[in-house]
This record gives C-alpha cells, sequence and structure tokens, in this order.
C-alpha cells in the first residue's frame, strides 16, 4: 500500500490544531480526575488509594 504524503499548508495546519485539541482533551480529563480525587480526599475525606489499587496503577502503568 503506497502513503502519499499531502504537501498542503492548510491541511498541516488543520493537523496541528487537531494535535492540540486531543493533547489540551487528555490534559483536561486529567485534571478533572485530579479535582475530583482532591475533593474526595480533603473536603469528603473518603478515597480510594488503598494499597491495593496503587498496585494496579503501578501494574497498568508497567503494562503501557
Amino acid at each position: 500500500m503506497v502513503q502519499n504524503q499531502i504537501s498542503s499548508h492548510a491541511f498541516y495546519a488543520a493537523e496541528l490544531r487537531s494535535e492540540r485539541v486531543r493533547i489540551f482533551g487528555v490534559l483536561a480529563f486529567l485534571a478533572a480526575v485530579f479535582v475530583v480525587l482532591s475533593v474526595r480526599v480533603f473536603l469528603i475525606h473518603t478515597t480510594v488509594l488503598t494499597a491495593h489499587v496503587a498496585w494496579n496503577f503501578g501494574l497498568a502503568a508497567a503494562l503501557h
């Protein structure tokens, strides 16, 4: 299968905008998770960050 490169400035700019939106989306999701966990830990005093959960997160990070 042959892949043709499109040498268009407009296409390149659109590709960069798409990547920027994707990166900001991931950062917004991580920020939302951080805010929710912070509220649970500091305001409600409930958390799911036990040793068992930390072990699972560590294994998931190692597999990624």
